[in-house]
């Protein structure tokens, strides 16, 4: 499920972080919360769907572990924790995002955070793992989705589009047809609801989700363009 970058957890390294959780979506949010509230080795302090409360909690808790996700809103996940490394030199820092660049991977390894996590969902088959995986990095660890592992190894960024599954790609590839999502739902023969989920997740994976969904959508498309061949740059 994880890779860590150091041996297991010791005893002494177990001793109740007090973690601030904030993740933009209020279901996502509530089944993690869940899951870190039946730990018995994990105080959650509180569970937030925004990047100033969750700021705000972590000075007013003096938590030592903030897990955020990419979409988290206003600051966005990444730049909500650039805020927590400089307010809050030496916490433990966990992003939770189905794609993360190079970039954006050794810049959170550098921040000065002591423990940190570049995790996505699909390591978590149980929310039990959820659980380990932030006990993990409030020990003060690395712990890396096997994905950024092979990325930092090999020095290139991963495409997305490998990332995707293959109704993802079908929804992607009828949006970039100029399709509206009424229209792909009809020609894929899925609820327009399904179609919006999918390609909330293609946008997440793009690292393009945030509060204007049409430009999100523009950049998906542009993205499958680009990696089709379609789209060649100037």
């Amino acid at each position: 499920m994880i890779q860590l970058l150091e041996e297991t957890l010791s005893p002494e390294s177990i001793a109740r972080p007090r973690v601030v959780l904030a993740v933009e979506h209020s279901l996502e949010r509530s089944a993690y919360a869940a899951a870190l509230r039946s730990h018995s080795g994990i105080d959650l302090v509180d569970s937030v769907g925004d990047s100033t409360r969750a700021l705000q909690r972590m000075t007013e808790s003096n938590s030592d572990v903030l897990i955020v996700d990419r979409g988290l809103q206003p600051l966005g996940g990444l730049e909500t924790l650039r805020e927590a490394a400089r307010r809050f030199p030496g916490s433990n820092l966990m992003f939770l995002a189905d794609q993360v660049s190079v970039a954006e991977a050794m810049e959170l390894l550098n921040s000065g955070a002591t423990g940190v996590g570049l995790v996505n969902r699909s390591m978590f088959k149980e929310t039990e793992d959820f659980s380990t995986a932030v006990e993990v990095v409030a020990s003060g660890r690395i712990l890396l989705n096997p994905a950024v592992t092979q990325m930092l190894a090999s020095g290139k960024e991963l495409d997305p589009l490998h990332e995707m599954t293959d109704r993802e790609k079908s929804v992607l590839r009828a949006v970039s047809s100029g399709l509206s999502n009424r229209a792909v739902a009809e020609s894929l023969n899925l609820s327009q609801r399904t179609v919006e989920n999918h390609l909330s997740n293609i946008l997440e994976k793009l690292g393009a989700r945030g509060r204007n969904d049409q430009h999100g959508r523009v950049q998906a498309v542009l993205h499958f363009l680009q990696a089709s061949g379609r789209l060649v740059d100037a």
